[in-house]
């Protein structure tokens, strides 16, 4: 009983050190975080620089690639990696507009889906995976006044 005793009786003063300094940490800690919550603007304003960088670069690889095709003759083979490309995107959009709701999506999407609508209108999609046509279907039908999301697997 009495170590017992000892344990909670006479390290109480330890306890209360080591409480209060547990405490002191995560208040540091808390503080650490909303100072660093402050000054993360800069740091994400880089992660959308690094995100756009990345994005032009891999833009200018695909021209290049469509260019050298096309100027050595192979159109066919840049059209259809073009149309690959758009069918993504669209497939892309259809991910985003589920998980967006209508109020919060970006208003371009509505444009850009406008326009592959009718390019797919008049040249159908090679796509053969049943699941990839849903999606990319769902992307084609999104329309500014939906009331709801289209459906994506």
């Amino acid at each position: 009983m009495r170590s017992v005793r000892g344990h909670f009786g006479v390290n109480s003063k330890l306890r209360s050190v080591a409480i209060i300094g547990i405490a002191c940490a995560l208040t540091a800690l808390a503080t650490w975080g909303l100072q660093k919550a402050i000054l993360e603007p800069r740091q994400m304003g880089d992660q959308i620089v690094r995100y756009h960088i990345v994005e032009t670069s891999r833009r200018v690889q695909s021209d290049v690639l469509y260019l050298q095709l096309l100027r050595s003759g192979r159109s066919d083979d840049a059209v259809s990696l073009i149309e690959r490309g758009l069918d993504v995107d669209v497939m892309d959009i259809a991910t985003y507009a589920r998980f967006v709701s209508r109020q919060a999506r970006v208003p371009i999407i509505y444009g850009a889906v406008k326009m592959a609508r009718q390019y797919r209108s008049e040249h159908p999609t090679t796509l053969t995976d049943p699941e990839e046509r849903q999606i990319l279907e769902s992307g084609l039908n999104l329309r500014p006044g939906e009331s709801h999301s289209p459906s994506v697997p």
